[in-house]
């Protein structure tokens, strides 16, 4: 990394000027220090001006003082304690100068292309990624799994299905090892977190299965399911789907009781969503997304018919959001209803779909590839490629995170 810039010698005798050119010159490639230029100064009697030679924190640039009865807690201003001695800086940091092509972040000056704790811009982490051209690279989580399906995560961990190998599992969102939680399922599908514990829907075996997030013996909340396929959870109740031609969503206690069917009728309702209020479904038969009080109330139609196979889904506070399968699309409408909006077209085959407070991302599974796009409509960007067959996805804060069934493996990158 290039060195910062310090201020140019001040003017002195003509006798100091070849030794203030060779401490300058030194100090701007770091290989001299502070207290050995200051020595060298002094010895050679030019001890009239040692501005040049002060931390950034101290530069004209930030408006300090030095010496006594100069500011040393005072901020921007450069003022402080009377009778106190130091530099001082503004309240969002050290200030610095730097050279061309580097940014001053966090008291450092830094290349925004190629630094992964500023990538693109200040405070940009690339969450254990490299930093190219000012893009953070995906990170792997896990791989040498079989053919995952969806996931979800927590502060600490990523947790994944794989209905190949009828197993659940687990790993830090760092990468590190992998627990299986849960083995020998029959086809586990979709998973949702609690507070302690994970929520399985095991689509072939009929059951809804909790498990402890770290591990332990399990419990069956529901049994006897129609092909349960997508799982949700609330403060108080864990919701899924059944996927049968004649399907319903269903929901039971967090901790077990009786199941209780919201709605029935449905034509294999897949994806599930939760609001404070609501509960959001798609019909993967008929392409329908619905909606229903999580009360008393009749289901509502907010799309009818004609967006294909409508598969995953997720909401925010004023639109609910879903894929079709097999129509390559990503769409959108009011939770309160109305015409749906195609989002993306021409995708291919789509799975997972998450949003956050600018974009909607989705896995574009044979194209290889994760995108995304303004929630409102826009261009379309790659977030990331070379991505074998991904599936179901899962967001935080920071990141995106994505199961590869091509490859077996788990990834995640920074927004």
């Amino acid at each position: 990394m290039r060195a910062r810039s310090v201020a140019a010698p001040p003017p002195g005798a003509p006798r100091c000027d070849t030794l203030w050119a060779m401490v300058w010159a030194r100090r701007r490639n770091d290989s001299l220090g502070r207290a050995s230029a200051l020595v060298l100064l002094f010895l050679g009697g030019c001890t009239n001006d040692y501005d040049g030679l002060l931390p950034p924190s101290a530069s004209a640039a930030t408006g300090a003082a030095t010496g006594p009865g100069s500011g040393g807690a005072g901020g921007a201003s450069g003022t402080g304690a009377a009778g106190s001695s130091g530099s001082s800086s503004g309240a969002g940091g050290e200030s610095v100068e730097c050279d061309r092509g580097l940014t001053g972040c966090a008291g450092r000056c830094v290349a925004t292309d190629e630094d992964p704790d500023h990538c693109g811009a200040c405070g940009h982490d690339c969450a254990g990624g490299t930093c190219t051209a000012g893009s953070c690279s995906p990170v792997l989580i896990a791989s040498a799994q079989s053919e995952p399906d969806a996931i979800a995560v927590d502060a600490t961990h990523a947790y994944w299905t794989d209905p190949a190998s009828g197993k659940v599992s687990r790993a830090p969102l760092a990468g590190g090892p992998v627990t299986v939680l849960l083995e020998s399922l029959s086809f586990p599908k979709g998973i949702a977190l609690g507070s302690t514990v994970a929520y399985v829907a095991d689509q072939e075996a009929g059951t809804v299965i909790a498990v402890p997030k770290a591990g332990g013996a399990s419990m069956t909340i529901a049994a006897g399911q129609q092909s349960p396929r997508q799982v949700a959870v609330d403060d108080t109740h864990v919701y899924w789907t059944n996927n049968g031609p004649n399907g319903s969503v269903a929901r039971a206690p967090l901790g077990g009781g009786s199941v209780t069917e919201l709605v029935t009728g449905q034509a294999a309702p897949a994806g599930i969503a939760l609001d404070a209020t609501s509960v959001y479904w798609t019909n993967e038969l008929n392409g329908d997304v619905m909606k229903k009080a999580i009360g008393n109330g009749d289901p509502a139609q907010l799309v009818s018919d004609g967006t294909g196979i409508a598969v995953r889904l997720t909401a925010d506070a004023s639109f609910v959001f879903w894929t079709n399968y097999n129509g390559g699309q990503v769409f959108r409408a009011p939770l309160s209803g109305g015409n749906p909006t195609a989002i993306a077209q021409d995708q291919g085959v789509v799975i997972g779909v998450v949003v956050d407070a600018d974009h909607v991302y989705w896995a574009a599974s044979d194209e290889n590839r994760i995108m995304r796009a303004p929630k409102a409509g826009g261009p379309l960007e790659t977030f990331a490629g070379d991505q074998p067959e991904p599936a179901g996805m899962a967001i935080d804060a920071n990141c995106i995170y994505w199961v590869n069934s091509g490859d077996g493996t788990v990834m995640k990158r920074a927004k």
